[in-house]
């Protein structure tokens, strides 16, 4: 059967996030294909990412517990 897209970008980051030890979910939305001639971009298909996108981060947000506060050390020496 095979794969029908690649995503080398998404594989890239999912390699740094693992050699930090990062949790990591990578969506991706194809909106056209060059397989197909004559298939034209679908505009929506940004907004419907978004929206995807938006509700799948709802549904973790609302399993997962966040610390209170957190701290973020800058180093302003000049």
């Amino acid at each position: 059967m095979g794969t029908c897209f690649e995503d080398m970008e998404t594989a890239s980051a999912t390699q740094v996030a693992k050699s930090f030890n990062v949790p990591f979910l990578g969506i991706r939305i194809l909106s056209n294909s060059e397989w197909q001639e004559g298939e034209n971009f679908d505009p929506n298909a940004a907004i419907y990412c978004a929206e995807f996108v938006t509700e799948v981060i709802k549904a973790i947000a609302s399993k997962v517990e966040f610390p209170v506060q957190s701290t973020v050390h800058v180093n302003q020496e000049k």
